[in-house]
C-alpha cells in the first residue's frame, strides 16, 4: 500500500508536539525525519531502533 506525499504531509501536520513559549517544539518531526533517512540509507533494517 503506497501512500502519496500528501498523506505524509498531513501526518506531520497532525503530529502532537510540545509547546515551548507558545511555539511548537521541532524535536519529534526532526527525529522522525532522521530515522526515515537512516531507513532509506539502509542503516536501520529492522522495525526497532537500539539506543
Amino acid at each position: 500500500m503506497d501512500k502519496d506525499i500528501d498523506y505524509y504531509l498531513g501526518a506531520f501536520e497532525k503530529m502532537k508536539r510540545a509547546l515551548m513559549r507558545g511555539v511548537k517544539a521541532p524535536h519529534k518531526p526532526l527525529l522522525l525525519l532522521a530515522i526515515l533517512n537512516l531507513c532509506q540509507r539502509g542503516t536501520i533494517k529492522d522495525n526497532h531502533i537500539v539506543l
